[in-house]
């Protein structure tokens, strides 16, 4: 965050001085602001570096940058070599805008599962799964961009991405949000240990092993996705969904070749601006619904409610209940996946109480052994039963 807004812009953000910012990184991670930026910059150049063949020219660029000198001198302070040495790739050649990148996850990356979740809830015109062509060869999960699209698919313990970009430089923004949606920075092992000890969790920890809690390409999309869903199906949130974006989203309307238009192709999910003065008359929803997607979209446009990785969850859960038709299901659902809080879980939710034959309260009960981890516990639940048609949208 603080690549885009500054250190004035994150103090802001935070609601606390430039000044207390700055003590308090310095007495909980020994570094400063600009320290900080510079070392996830670093990351990212160091990523590049590695796995592309973009010369060290658009690599200080894509890094965030602002100079070359500036991108010269700090690798070489860093790393005590210049770039071209740093470098693992001796011809810097590539093609276009396109950039494979390897990501490690911490642990098997599950990325069936993961695929799963994704394609199941695609939104048409935003999303694409592609199936593998091959036995064996994995499956491949598209996500459209300002410009371009992202690939997704794994293997064993790492993410590939393939980013197809009109502007290099925001390849420094993606990688973070790529990690996020695929969970890649959580350790299942201590997950696992804990959730084991449950009796109804552990024949499915056993055939399947722990899951990772997919997060969000955007968490206002997680938000309204979440509200669509109630009491529907996956398949009925996605048409859905794919409605709303036609009613509220900018989008570039494609052709075929004989020069008739084709389906809209969305860059992106529709804004909280964007969405907050739609007309959704005909979404076809129970009007009580819509006016929530409209509260929603006004409280995050006007910062009541502030929806992103960064928030407090509890600050964020108190927020949503303010808001007229979000209950603690919808609440817990936002936390859990838009900000990826491993404790949050969708309190009451049906499906959990079907699976494990409990009331509301029992289930309560049952999900206070799953702390700290009652996100996983709830998608681990979720993966007992063979449809996930049933599972939220």
């Amino acid at each position: 965050m603080a690549d885009q807004v500054g250190v004035s812009g994150l103090a802001q953000e935070l609601g606390v001085s430039e000044r207390h910012l700055r003590r308090e990184l310095q007495s909980t991670i020994g570094t400063s602001p600009i320290q900080l930026v510079r070392t996830r910059r670093l990351w990212v150049a160091r990523i590049l570096l590695d796995q592309t063949s973009l010369t060290v020219t658009e690599i200080a660029w894509a890094a965030g940058f602002g100079s070359i000198r500036q991108f010269n001198q700090s690798i070489k302070a860093t790393f005590g070599c210049t770039p071209t040495e740093l470098r693992r790739l001796p011809s810097p050649t590539h093609h276009s805008n396109e950039i494979a990148l390897a990501l490690p996850a911490r642990g098997e990356l599950g990325w069936n599962h993961l695929y799963s979740f994704l394609s199941s809830r695609a939104i048409d015109g935003l999303e694409t799964a592609v199936e593998a062509n091959e036995p064996g060869s994995p499956a491949v999960f598209r996500r459209n961009t300002s410009g371009g699209h992202l690939d997704l698919t794994g293997s064993g313990s790492t993410l590939s991405l393939r980013c197809h970009l009109a502007d290099l430089r925001t390849v420094a923004e993606i990688l973070p949000t790529v990690r996020a949606v695929a969970d890649l920075d959580t350790d299942l092992e201590p997950i696992a240990d804990h959730l084991g000890a449950d009796p109804d969790l552990a024949p499915t920890l056993e055939r399947i092993g722990p899951l990772r809690v997919p997060g969000a390409f955007d968490p206002f999309e997680v938000a309204i996705r979440a509200i669509v869903g109630q009491q529907v199906s996956v398949a009925g949130a996605r048409t859905l969904l794919g409605r709303l974006l036609r009613i509220a989203s900018p989008a570039k309307t494609q052709s075929d070749e004989s020069g008739d238009p084709g389906e809209p192709r969305f860059e992106r999910f529709c804004s909280p601006e964007e969405l907050a003065r739609a007309d959704l008359t005909e979404l076809g929803m129970p009007q009580a619904r819509k006016r929530t997607i409209t509260a929603i979209a006004q409280a995050v446009s006007n910062g009541s409610v502030r929806l992103d990785r960064h928030c407090d969850p509890g600050q964020l859960r108190r927020s949503l209940l303010a808001v007229k038709g979000i209950g603690p299901w919808t609440a817990g659902y936002i936390a859990m996946r838009a900000i990826g809080d491993p404790d949050e879980w969708p309190i009451g939710d049906l499906v959990l109480r079907r699976v494990l034959d409990l009331n509301a309260k029992d289930l309560e009960h049952r999900a206070r052994s799953w702390s700290p981890w009652r996100a996983y516990g709830s998608m681990l639940t979720w993966n007992t039963i063979s449809s996930p048609q049933q599972t939220p949208a």
